[in-house]
């Protein structure tokens, strides 16, 4: 009821200003009509601009495919116009060329699944893609600052959006009723305005970053309309107008770590782990907002990760793998970690990068490394306390005995379960080198 009151409001004055505006313009109304598209082919018709360049439009609303050229007639593309309801349309091929996407250029194409929008384009106007219902996924461009009003209303389909960490603004229904679950919104986001999220059945998580400074929320409704508090859970940061909002509200609070990652919590038994080796850059996310702290750890992983703690020193001469190409990120600290003496390859002179890497190896390459820092590795351990003990690899026995002396490894299942041929995962690769670090030191 807040919400149809309020649009009684906008609408009236809406009409008293156009209403204005017919009496002051009227005697330059031959003048301001916009030019009639010419026809460039089957797919697309074009208005010159008056700065010299190319504006295109659909041919017809019949069209099921369009590919943008990146000139016509010399002139170079840079806008996108009306290709609305083109009910048929599945594919567009957008040029570099382009920089602006206009006013409900894509509404209402109802059979376009996904379309890749290129960096060039800044701008991207409202109702851009209204109702694209069959609209799946999207990325958006790199320079994007605002996503502007209802420029994904009702993209029901819509399961997948990557938001580029230069967004600013989420304006007025951006994304109502479209069917995401999630959406994590980089650390540009300042503004979410009314219903920006509003009315999405869908939508169970959304992640606010720790600057932001307003989230929509009067008498008048709110950034998320009618979602159902039990429905919809909000992580932020403590303190920040995100819990403020959340409580407000009634919705589900979940106080985001420091680390800049969706999926960690501080709740986590690994948080300080992977906080330390990310403002340490010993670790990296697997992307901007992701660690996968579950995830296997690979041998290139871990030796990688070793490089980093050095300094990332150049490839030295010495041993080489056959199966490790210049061309791979891995290269360098793989020949510097095999010339160093820290891993070794098989018989058959591969290194085999791309294999999970076990808790008895971690342990191994940890002692290998200490011995090329120069540290005191002759600490033992006992190791009957683990049930496990006689699964140890008989090469790795010292190692393990290593590690659990110094605290770098410690057991599982209350400390009685070695788990030496288990792979190790991500957060366990964080948790050892932190302990690596504070009990065996850099």
């Amino acid at each position: 009821m807040k919400r149809k009151s309020l649009i009684t409001v906008i609408t009236l004055v809406l009409v008293i200003t156009m209403a204005l505006g017919v009496f002051s313009g009227i005697s330059n109304a031959a003048t301001t009509k916009p030019p009639e598209p010419i026809p460039y082919n089957n797919e697309i018709s074009y208005t010159e601009n008056d700065d010299g360049t190319i504006t295109v439009y659909k041919a017809n609303t019949e069209i099921t495919s369009a590919t943008i050229p990146e000139t016509i007639n010399g002139k170079k593309v840079t806008r996108i116009g009306s290709f609305s309801s083109c009910a048929k349309l599945k594919t567009i091929s957008i040029p570099n060329t382009v920089t602006s996407i206009k006013q409900a250029a894509l509404a209402n194409c109802t059979s376009l699944e996904s379309i890749t929008i290129p960096d060039s384009v800044t701008t991207i106007e409202y109702e851009a893609f209204f109702e694209c219902s069959a609209l799946k996924n999207i990325k958006l461009p790199k320079n994007l600052k605002v996503i502007d009003s209802y420029t994904f209303y009702h993209c029901t389909s819509l399961k997948s959006i990557e938001i580029p960490n230069s967004v600013e603004t989420i304006e007025w229904a951006a994304f109502e009723g479209a069917g995401l679950e999630k959406v994590v919104l980089p650390e540009s986001v300042k503004t979410v305005s009314m219903w920006s999220f509003g009315y999405m059945d869908t939508l169970k998580e959304i992640y606010f970053p720790k600057g932001i400074e307003s989230i929509y929320n009067t008498i008048d409704g709110t950034a998320f309309g009618d979602i159902p508090t039990s429905q919809l859970t909000i992580y932020g940061y403590k303190g920040t107008v995100a819990e403020e909002v959340a409580n407000d509200l009634g919705y589900k609070f979940v106080a985001r770590s420091e680390v800049p990652f969706s999926d960690i919590k501080t709740s986590d038994w690994y948080y300080n782990s992977v906080k330390y080796c990310t403002d340490n850059k010993i670790i990296y996310g697997t992307s901007d907002t992701t660690f996968s702290p579950n995830n296997n750890l690979t041998r290139a992983n871990l030796v990688t990760i070793l490089w980093r703690m050095e300094g990332s020193p150049k490839s030295a001469e010495g041993q080489k793998f056959s199966d490790v190409k210049s061309q791979e990120y891995y290269y360098d600290a793989v020949n510097w970690a095999g010339s160093k003496g820290i891993v070794n390859g098989y018989e058959d002179g591969k290194f085999r990068p791309n294999n999970n890497i076990t808790r008895e190896q971690l342990a191994t390459i940890l002692m290998n490394y200490a011995r090329f820092k120069g540290k005191d590795t002759s600490s033992r351990a006992d190791l009957s306390k683990f049930k496990d003990q006689n699964g140890i690899s008989s090469y790795a026995k010292d190692s393990i005995s290593w590690a659990v002396a110094k605290k770098v490894m410690s057991g599982k299942v209350n400390g009685t379960m070695a788990d030496p041929s288990g792979t190790a995962i991500r957060a366990e690769a964080a948790a050892m080198i932190q302990n690596y670090c504070n009990y065996v030191g850099r």
